[in-house]
């Protein structure tokens, strides 16, 4: 169904609604900032968008926690086309601006679209529309600024896959194109659950025998997913080689499902408290609400008989889903699924619970416009009167006014001697009243000046190395909470809570994500750990410069906030005397826990063969870029040069023009012995599963481009 001025009224609306929304972001001057938004995606993104302007790719990150991997980290996003064009075109607070506008509008255009080629009304499709982009749930995706990217990518996906079951132009070329996308965007957990969620589909449709696919659409299907899994090899293949070493699997046994007790969030958003002043409490997973009038229309469909086999067996099995092992699955999924058990929370699923809510509405609302009896709905009012009794009971304040607006603008709804047009008006005020002050009450914002503009600390730290603060004092901060929005989110910039020093050009020695190098947080962990001289001592190996959090050494001033200046702290790359083997698996904190152990003069070594002692030299770095350094080692006779940044797999030195492997000191750091004669010394990241997967991402796009030259876009794919 083609979009015609039958759409222009209810899109109209929709317009008017989320630009509502976002009067703070259009009108304003604001940018987003709810929670992670502002403490871990705004600073990386920024991190990763400076690099690439300045000609080069990131692929480390050395800034932060020790070095990390960086393209490797999907949240990050890199080699997504759309923001890295964004970040290419605009500065960073900007481009972090309009991606996330943007791609709330994209995923209401992708909805509208997909309804509309369902054959729902344009009112009804209004309805589905603003389920889909308005729930609690899908506002507080912008929690974790990856997550709206990439389900913004959702509905193209079904929209796509209804114009392959039609036997559309273009059909599979389209679902190639948003499942490459949607696994870029972000988040590709999401596209996962995607594919599971199609699945599903494709099953009940094969079984119910009513919709068959043509000939060899399992062949292209598997052609779909073969060529979006290319389009993004680049940094799936470094993710590959980063699950080894990084803290994932610990991460996939923190498994979480959503209580019976969350329930209650259908009828009341805050019933588990609210994000700002209870910031404990998993808002993105566990809330269901999606306006009270919205489950009104869902439990009138099920009473009704509105509501089709197929969304009933596709919503139902998400809602089961949502709830994991509450419900006595997710566990056994994690036994027989493959990649299953890296959906840690049950609550992943909630995106695809409003979706599908979204989807089912448009069938009801289609359903009781086609109804000819007149008056009023008794089973309707009913339902109205009930459940917005029983949100009063589930901690609603009575004296709420918006929610009586939706409730006597529902019960209109309910009176079919109204036309059309007016009753579909009704139930657009029903749920604008019912989520609209909801949303606007968790939509975080501040003037993009709280990005832009540099906290106070900075200005003291004047001497190069990185800034430490310990887990126990930055876990304070990790939870937004204060009397306001202000207050709580000024109080972490105050304070330079990691990533914000990412922001102003200071490496820091923590790190705020949820992927990280697994030997990260032995190092980052141990200065708490330690007697008091010891510590001193770790933090001037990993070259901390500046300290917060910590108590200071006598005679040491503070600084601002009670950050105080290591003096001791060493460079990032030295010479020491001496490598002593250690077995690392009996005993992998005694020898750092002794005071006495010089790190000036000493490193450990699994290695025997580098076990002995060796000349000091000066070392001076020369330059540093995000996957190179530059080292210049003055003195006479053989040397080993010991650093306080991570190893990891690809990382080579070239000493003469000849590339040799590093080897691991102390632990988990990168080390490089250098022969009598040699002065200079490259360290340079250059791992194969980059460029073997950069190799495979170009072939999928020449493959596409291919295909479009070939069949050209009038004839289909």
């Amino acid at each position: 169904m083609k979009l015609g001025k039958d759409d222009f009224w209810p899109g109209g609306f929709l317009l008017a609604a989320w630009t509502a929304l976002n009067e703070r972001i259009l009108f304003q001057g604001h940018t987003y900032v709810l929670a992670d938004a502002s403490s871990i995606f705004y600073h990386l993104w920024k991190w990763g968008g400076g690099v690439f302007r300045s000609g080069q790719i990131p692929l480390w990150c050395p800034d932060a926690a020790f070095g990390t991997p960086y393209l490797a980290d999907p949240t990050n996003a890199a080699l997504y086309p759309v923001k890295f064009l964004l970040y290419q075109l605009l500065e960073p607070t900007t481009a972090f601006t309009v991606l996330l506008a943007g791609h709330s509008l994209w995923g209401l255009a992708g909805f509208w679209i997909w309804a509309r080629q369902g054959g729902a009304s344009p009112w009804s499709t209004l309805v589905g529309s603003l389920i889909f982009g308005f729930s609690f749930n899908t506002i507080m995706l912008f929690w974790c600024t990856s997550m709206p990217l990439s389900m913004a990518w959702t509905p193209w996906v079904f929209w796509a896959v209804e114009k392959c079951w039609k036997r559309e132009k273009n059909g599979w070329l389209f679902l190639s194109a948003a499942l490459a996308f949607q696994w870029a965007a972000g988040y590709p957990l999401f596209g996962f659950m995607t594919v599971f969620l199609l699945l599903g589909d494709w099953a009940f449709r094969h079984w119910a025998g009513k919709d068959r696919l043509p000939r060899g659409s399992t062949l292209k299907g598997a052609g779909v997913l073969a060529w979006a899994a290319l389009f993004n090899a680049a940094w799936m293949l470094s993710l590959a080689e980063f699950i080894p070493y990084s803290n994932l699997s610990r991460r996939a046994e923190m498994a979480s499902s959503i209580q019976w007790g969350d329930w209650g969030t259908w009828l009341n958003p805050f019933y588990r408290g609210h994000p700002l002043f209870t910031p404990s409490t998993g808002f993105i997973f566990q809330d269901y609400f999606a306006g009270l009038p919205s489950l009104v229309l869902i439990l009138y469909g099920l009473g009704k008989g509105y509501l089709s086999r197929r969304t009933l067996f596709l919503g139902g099995g998400v809602l089961v889903l949502s709830l994991g092992e509450t419900a006595f699955v997710g566990g056994w999924l994690k036994e027989i699924l493959p990649g299953y058990h890296w959906v840690v929370r049950s609550g992943y699923w909630l995106p695809f619970v409003v979706l599908l809510m979204a989807m089912a509405s448009l069938g009801v609302v289609d359903g009781l416009r086609r109804e000819t009896p007149r008056g009023w709905d008794l089973f309707g009012w009913m339902l109205s009167l009930g459940i917005y009794a029983a949100a009063l009971l589930a901690g609603v304040p009575w004296e709420l006014w918006s929610f009586w607006i939706s409730l006597v603008s529902l019960l209109l709804f309910f009176n079919r001697d109204w036309k059309s047009p007016l009753r579909a008006v009704f139930l657009f005020s029903a749920l604008v009243f019912s989520l609209g002050p909801v949303d606007r009450g968790v939509f975080f914002t501040m003037p993009r000046s709280f990005y832009d503009d540099a906290p106070p600390l900075p200005g003291d730290f004047t001497q190069p190395g990185r800034l430490y603060q310990p887990p126990d004092w930055v876990e304070g901060f990790l939870t937004v909470s204060g009397k306001g929005v202000a207050e709580a989110y000024h109080k972490i910039k105050k304070n330079m809570v990691p990533d914000w020093p990412l922001s102003f050009d200071r490496p820091e020695a923590g790190y705020t994500n949820t992927l990280f190098l697994e030997p990260f947080l032995d190092w980052y962990y141990r200065p708490e750990r330690v007697p008091a001289e010891a510590s001193r001592k770790i933090l001037s190996y990993l070259g901390a410069r500046y300290v917060m959090g910590l108590p200071a050494p006598p005679k040491v001033p503070r600084l601002e906030e009670g950050c105080w200046e290591n003096t001791g702290a060493m460079p990032l790359w030295f010479s020491v005397e001496r490598a002593q083997a250690w077995d690392f698996s009996g005993d992998p904190d005694g020898p750092f826990e002794n005071p006495r152990f010089d790190f000036k003069k000493t490193a450990l070594v699994r290695n025997l063969e580098l076990e002995g002692p060796y000349s000091p030299r000066k070392v001076m770095e020369i330059s540093r870029g995000p996957n190179d350094i530059h080292l210049e080692a003055e003195g006479p006779g053989r040397a080993f040069l010991v650093s306080s940044e991570m190893a990891y797999p690809g990382w080579w030195g070239r000493v003469n023009g000849t590339w040799r492997p590093l080897e691991t000191v102390n632990g988990c750091f990168r080390g490089l012995r250098i022969e009598p004669g040699e002065t200079s010394a490259e360290i340079v990241y250059r791992p194969e599963t980059f460029r073997l997967g950069l190799f495979l991402s170009f072939l999928a796009c020449g493959i596409g481009a291919g295909l479009i030259l070939k069949n050209g876009l009038s004839k289909g794919f």
